[in-house]
This record gives C-alpha cells, structure tokens and sequence, in this order.
C-alpha cells in the first residue's frame, strides 16, 4: 500500500500480536527479529534535532546581526 504509513503499520501489528498471544498454547511464543521502524523512529528524532539546531543557529545569528545594528565589521 503506497499510502501506508510503516509506524503505524507496526505498531498495529504488534498490538495485534499481543491480542492473538493471549490464545496462545503456553509453549508457544513469538519474537520480532527484524524491524526497520526502529531505525525510522531515530531518524525521525535526528530530524528533529537538526531542525532545532538550524532554527536556533539562525535566531542567533538573526539576534546578533540585530545588536550590532546590520554594521559590518569587515574593515
């Protein structure tokens, strides 16, 4: 499904499991042993981080170009 978002899908699934489990035989269990959203969440947070990190930078930069009245201090 081109329009299926992969976290949510997952997360879905594994609220799924855990449902289905519960009628489980006691012997039997199940594991995820591959699972690619772990590695998409953190992208998603380094995303983040960096947006923050730009965002700071140029109000600094903004704030200090804004003390020192647009003079240019080149000379």
């Amino acid at each position: 499904m081109p329009d299926a978002n992969a976290l949510d899908v997952a997360e879905r699934v594994r609220a799924k499991m855990d449902e289905l489990a519960k009628d489980f035989p006691d012997d039997l269990t199940y594991e995820v042993y591959f699972d690619t959203t772990t590695y998409t969440r953190e992208c998603i947070d380094e995303v983040f981080k960096a947006l923050r990190d730009a965002v700071l930078l140029v109000a600094l930069v903004v704030l200090l170009s804004c003390k020192t009245g647009g003079r240019r201090s080149f000379r």
